[in-house]
């Protein structure tokens, strides 16, 4: 198989005001952390991004590679133990959303092309020590499902010629006590060449319905407002 083009064929645009955001902020900083609920474009708009680094210069930057990760969080009293196959096997429910996003943005063929030659990497956030990220536009995904350990892991590895984008949903956490998203953010806020963006349910993007099916959660979710009798 020969290399792969300089720059395939994609194309991708904001489509909210949050979005936009998202894109200013990805330039502007060295790490942006986005919240959001499901559906605004989060990780693809991230990943979008990171092709634009890696196959030009944006603002005189550019990276050698592209390093996507996910925590493999159990839920729905499921456990990697318990999952068929080989540890490579296991792991790839947890890395296929991230390999999704590519494919939606560049065929398949090229997706597989770039990650023999290790332009794109993706792996599980457990795979994370002893890797540094040299030159490298690193996406982390599902974020609250990171531990504080792990956060501070990802934010201390990186050189000065690397991007970080930090996405999640700060109401879909699967692990039980603090998670990393929301100490690394209220830690970090006003340090300059950190990004925060939050999206809201204005920024769906998926699917229209899915904005009243969150509208209705949030509702049930809110605490009653009835006063108890003294």
């Amino acid at each position: 198989m020969g290399k792969s083009k300089a720059r395939p064929n994609y194309s991708y645009k904001a489509l909210t005001r949050g979005q936009e955001e998202l894109l200013h902020a990805i330039d502007k900083n060295i790490i942006t952390f986005v919240t959001g609920p499901a559906g605004t474009g989060k990780s693809l708009l991230s990943v979008a991004r990171g092709l634009d680094y890696l196959f030009k210069k944006v603002d005189g930057f550019k990276v050698k590679r592209i390093i996507l990760m996910r925590p493999a969080v159990e839920c729905a009293g499921e456990r990697l133990g318990s999952l068929p196959g080989d540890l490579e096997e296991k792991i790839a429910p947890y890395i296929f959303p991230l390999y999704d996003n590519l494919c939606q943005l560049i065929p398949k063929a090229t997706v597989d092309q770039l990650m023999e030659e290790d332009k794109i990497h993706i792996l599980p956030l457990a795979f994370m020590r002893g890797v540094t990220f040299r030159r490298a536009f690193v996406v982390v995904d599902e974020a609250q499902n990171c531990r504080v350990s792990q956060m501070k892991c990802i934010l201390t590895r990186m050189d000065e010629h690397s991007k970080i984008v930090i996405t999640g949903d700060l109401k879909q956490s699967d692990i039980h006590g603090d998670n990393g998203l929301t100490d690394a953010i209220g830690r970090l806020k006003g340090i300059k060449g950190i990004g925060i963006v939050r999206l809201g349910v204005e920024d769906i993007v998926r699917a229209g319905i899915i904005r009243e099916i969150i509208a209705a959660y949030e509702r049930e979710d809110k605490p009653s407002k009835r006063k108890t009798k003294k």
